[in-house]
């Protein structure tokens, strides 16, 4: 049964609009409303509070007089590995891809891992009588990463852009793309925000942040909708290590990011990812060996590290019975702490933190309240010279017991 998820935000989207309304009537309201970030912001509130539906309509009509000028003139190469492809998926994905409007040139290589499936292989011949479409049948199924692989090898054009053979491309995708490309003409990488489609209803938005290596280590948050720079992704050996099968797309990301580059992010909702129950969209063990290859891909980074051994890869505490890691930094050889207290360092609250603490290699300062913020960038400065982490407490905030956080630092 699909989620009836505008039907029972309605009437709170109904007072949303009416409040947008007066707002964008006020002077400084108006003002706002007609930036781009403006814009932005009033599409993140209504489809959050409002339902998805109206706000998601209601953003692809705003963004048809958004993106306006130079767009790459640049090919674009699209890839897409098939293998025994619900037939109704495969063309509805195609429907995305030829419906696309306002796009730079664009190549769309389809990769037949040696599908049996009769309706696929209709599917596909039909597909391959477009001029966009290059089909190449193997005929020994080439895994993911090899398809991949294969596909990157035969593309002709500046960026490669993954698409999945049963999911979905926004009508301007390849625009919204094209125009970032322009503007961003050194990007290695791209991606946009995201949603799920369930059956034929958009649904669950992913309103991504901008590049957050942190984030990116603990969760593949960049997959879709990505662009590659295809020759340094040739240069990097994108895609050519079977032992991360099951998260190719963190994989590419991933060395990309190790190798300096620092990802672009689209801040609009490109790509619908289809759930259904061979995805994990809708069920992360829906494949056996995504949870292996993670492992795989984590314990890679670790290796890569100044000092692995104060490193450990475990199950994620947060999502338990899932296929997803935790990096935990070890308690040897621990890095210094520096406390600051913003208040009274003599405060009862503090001294419960300083004198319940084990912590080695730790120190205390205070600085008072109202302080000039360069007072405290000085602090933080000279603890970044000594290669000391920084911790803020406030005088007015208490421990929970046990007070003894030696563990969770």
């Amino acid at each position: 049964m699909t989620p009836p998820i505008s039907r029972s935000f309605a009437p709170l989207g109904e007072l949303l609009e009416r409040l947008g309304r007066r707002l964008r009537a006020s002077t400084s309201g108006g003002r706002l409303g007609g930036t781009a970030l403006g814009q932005r912001l009033a599409w993140h509130v209504t489809a959050r509070l409002g339902g998805y539906e109206p706000a998601r309509r209601a953003r692809l009509a705003a963004r048809r007089t958004l993106y306006q000028g130079a767009t790459s003139a640049e090919k674009l190469s699209l890839l897409t590995l098939v293998w025994n492809t619900d037939p109704a998926h495969l063309r509805a994905l195609a429907d995305s891809i030829f419906m696309q409007y306002g796009a730079p040139p664009f190549e769309w290589l389809i990769h037949d891992n040696a599908s049996s499936d009769p309706g696929t292989r209709a599917g596909l011949a039909e597909l391959a009588r477009h001029p966009a479409v290059k089909l190449e049948r193997a005929d020994r199924n080439l895994g993911i990463v090899g398809g991949l692989r294969r596909c990157l090898e035969r593309a002709t054009g500046r960026y490669v852009l993954p698409i999945d053979h049963d999911d979905y491309l926004y009508p301007d995708a390849l625009r919204i793309v094209g125009w970032h490309l322009t503007r961003h003409r050194g990007a290695g990488v791209l991606y946009s925000d995201e949603d799920k489609l369930y059956g034929d209803r958009h649904c669950r938005p992913y309103f991504k942040p901008d590049w957050d290596p942190v984030l990116f280590v603990n969760h593949c948050y960049t997959a879709h909708l990505g662009a590659f720079e295809r020759r340094r992704a040739l240069e990097l050996g994108v895609w050519s290590d079977t032992t991360v099968e099951g998260c190719h797309d963190w994989d590419a990301v991933m060395r990309f990011w190790r190798a300096g580059e620092q990802p672009l992010h689209v801040p609009e909702v490109l790509y619908g990812w289809r759930m259904h129950r061979g995805s994990t969209s809708a069920d992360p063990h829906a494949k056996d060996f995504v949870a292996t290859s993670q492992r795989a891909l984590l314990g890679r980074l670790i290796a890569g590290q100044n000092h692995p051994e104060r490193y450990a890869l475990e199950p994620n505490p947060l999502f338990p019975g899932t296929p997803n890691w935790h990096i935990r930094r070890l308690p040897g050889a621990p890095r210094p702490i520096a406390t600051i207290v913003l208040g009274d360092p003599a405060n009862a609250a503090v001294a419960a933190w300083r004198d319940g603490s084990s912590y080695p290699q730790q120190r205390w300062q205070s600085l008072a309240h109202g302080a000039p913020l360069e007072h405290l960038a000085e602090l933080a400065r000279v603890a970044a010279r000594e290669g000391a982490l920084v911790r803020l407490l406030s005088d007015a905030v208490a421990p929970l017991p046990p007070v003894d956080d030696a563990s969770a630092l």
